[in-house]
This record gives C-alpha cells, sequence and structure tokens, in this order.
C-alpha cells in the first residue's frame, strides 16, 4: 500500500529528474555554443573598434593634410598682398618724389621769374636814383666831394 503510494510519486520524481538531467545536458550543449557565440561577438566588437580607430586615423590626416593646404594658401596669400602692398608704398612713394620734384621746379621757375622781374625794375630805379643824386651834389653847396 506504501509502495503503491510512493510508486506515482516516484514516477514523477523520476520523469523531473530525467528532465533534469536533459535540461542540465542541454545547459552543457549550449555553453560551448554562447562561448563561441561571445567570442564571435568579442572578435566582431574588436574588429569594429580597430576599423574605427584606423577610419578615424585617416580621417584625422586628411583633415590635417587640408588644414596644412588651408594655411599654406593663406601663408602664400598674405606674401603675395603684402607683396602688391609694397609695390603700390613704392609707386605712391616715387610719385609723390616726381610731384615734389615738379612742384620745387615750378616754384625755382617763378623765383628766377621773380627775381628777374625785379632786377627788371629795380635797374630803372636805381638809376633814377643815381640821377637825383647826381642833381642832388649839383645843387647842395659846398659839398665839393664827389661820390
Amino acid at each position: 500500500a506504501c509502495a503503491e503510494k510512493l510508486e506515482p510519486l516516484l514516477h514523477t520524481l523520476n520523469n523531473q529528474l530525467e528532465a533534469f538531467s536533459k535540461l542540465r545536458q542541454n545547459a552543457l550543449d549550449a555553453f560551448p555554443r554562447i562561448e563561441e557565440q561571445l567570442d564571435d561577438l568579442t572578435t566582431k566588437f574588436s574588429d569594429a573598434v580597430k576599423t574605427a580607430i584606423q577610419e578615424s586615423d585617416k580621417s584625422m590626416a586628411s583633415q590635417r593634410v587640408a588644414l596644412k593646404k588651408q594655411t599654406d594658401a593663406l601663408d602664400d596669400a598674405l606674401r603675395q598682398s603684402t607683396q602688391h602692398m609694397i609695390k603700390q608704398v613704392e609707386q605712391l612713394d616715387k610719385a609723390l618724389k616726381e610731384q615734389l620734384k615738379k612742384a620745387l621746379g615750378s616754384l625755382a621757375d617763378q623765383l628766377a621769374s621773380l627775381s628777374e622781374k625785379f632786377a627788371e625794375d629795380y635797374l630803372p630805379l636805381t638809376e633814377a636814383l643815381r640821377r637825383v643824386l647826381s642833381i642832388a651834389e649839383g645843387i647842395l653847396p659846398g659839398d665839393d666831394n664827389p661820390s
């Protein structure tokens, strides 16, 4: 009687032990697959990180080259602008010297002309003054000393 009551319980326990044994076996079979998938995932992730780093390095190198080209172009433009400005300043200096030379030449010509005119106007005055003095010497008494 006791054995009859225990038999279904033993049968259920035996079934559960078999199920547990199958579960254990399934778990043992799954662990290598899980490990393999984790290894595969780790490898893929590592490769993706390496690829990202390589692409980042390439991008940075490309950006450095582009920046160097822009810097060189800016330096060249600045150098050309400076040279152009120097040439313009030299041309302006030359033009100013020419204008100053012309102005001074014109001033010298005008002064020479003025001096010549003064001499022309002064000569008759000196001669008239000499005649006046000559007349005055003849009129003044007691001055026997000619100048």
